[in-house]
């Protein structure tokens, strides 16, 4: 009798090769490169050969709305990806990409407090305040008591346009973005006497300080032609931001930027950035993103104790990247144009 001889069908296989990912920490000055990108141009962009599915920019989140109610909207996630100058001094002669993720929701901001509820506004050059639905209708300028600054205890107008409407769900952020990549000029001047902003009068300089997407809801449907274009007015051009790390439910990093204070690429004092931080930390915002502020350097993670890792998935890209409430403007100001108040009471 024959033995029977059985056959194992093995391929060749390929060569094993350690895939590093490398995250970043610290001010990188950055210029966009691409605005939510294909999967063909992101293999391009990082010189991959990516079969992978398409980029998910579009799905929806839960908000709040102004009685208090969870309901589901419409979300974007527009994904700037920026690469860095290495002959600029905070990069430490690093070339890099970095992804700046922005969260847009179809949904307003509301603040409650004593009784009386609030949306946050903002006006045709990207500034914002808090209106009762009184004033919303009438297209009234606010008041608000100071709270801190050399006119506290004082109560002032907001520094806010007439003509504003409500502010989606991280429209500020992305339109502070805009502000300093294109290096969109202030709306205002400083007043010494009055120790304030005064509206600047010339129609021409006016119009040259306008930021507003007035066709933002065409986002929702995927069409981002106008904020690509609006990226491509100063092709050259460089901003600031921070970056961090993102530490996941699962224990994964994931490449942060801290989208609520972008940077001219001019601006050289850093307080209002400590400041945001100091506060986001204090109000517990950003629970799992970690932030240096110093030139930027590669992140370099310590040895991690796997067995205290929550057995979690984090593969929504929408999950827990809801905008975050105003912080300062990156210029130096008596921050009284950023006056809520109601506080950090989202």
């Amino acid at each position: 009798m024959k033995k029977a001889i059985s056959f194992m069908a093995i391929a060749r296989g390929a060569e094993s090769h350690e895939v590093e990912v490398k995250r970043y920490m610290g001010l990188g000055a950055v210029g966009v490169i691409a605005v939510n990108p294909s999967r063909e141009e992101l293999n391009k962009i990082y010189g991959s050969s990516n079969s992978g599915e398409e980029p998910k920019y579009l799905g929806e989140t839960v908000v709040k709305n102004s009685v208090g109610e969870d309901v589901k909207v419409p979300q974007l996630r527009l994904s700037f990806i920026t690469k860095t100058d290495p002959k600029i001094g905070c990069n430490s002669g690093m070339e890099v990409i970095l992804p700046v993720n922005i969260f847009v929701s179809k949904g307003y901001l509301y603040s409650t407090k004593n009784g009386v509820t609030k949306v946050k506004v903002i006006d045709a050059y990207g500034r914002t305040a808090w209106v009762t639905s009184d004033e919303l209708k009438a297209g009234k300028i606010p008041e608000y008591e100071i709270k801190k600054g050399p006119n506290t205890g004082k109560v002032m107008k907001a520094q806010i346009s007439e003509g504003y409407r409500p502010c989606y769900i991280g429209e500020e952020e992305l339109c502070k973005f805009l502000i300093a990549l294109i290096n969109i000029p202030r709306p205002d001047v400083w007043d010494e006497d009055e120790r304030t902003y005064k509206m600047k009068t010339d129609p021409k300089e006016l119009a040259e300080s306008e930021c507003r997407l007035d066709n933002i809801n065409a986002l929702f449907s995927g069409n981002i032609k106008e904020l690509k274009d609006a990226v491509s007015f100063q092709p050259n051009n460089r901003l600031k931001m921070l970056f961090g790390v993102r530490t996941a439910q699962n224990g994964n990093l994931y490449q942060a930027a801290y989208t609520a204070l972008p940077l001219k690429l001019a601006v050289t004092s850093l307080k209002p950035l400590e400041d945001a931080l100091k506060e986001d930390r204090e109000v517990g915002r950003h629970p799992s993103e970690t932030y240096e502020i110093c030139n930027l350097k590669e992140y370099k993670v310590s040895a991690t104790d796997y067995a205290a890792v929550e057995e979690k998935t984090d593969n929504d890209p929408f999950a827990a990247s809801a905008p975050q409430p105003a912080t300062p403007a990156p210029e130096p100001s008596p921050l009284e144009q950023d006056a809520d108040p109601f506080g950090a009471t989202m």
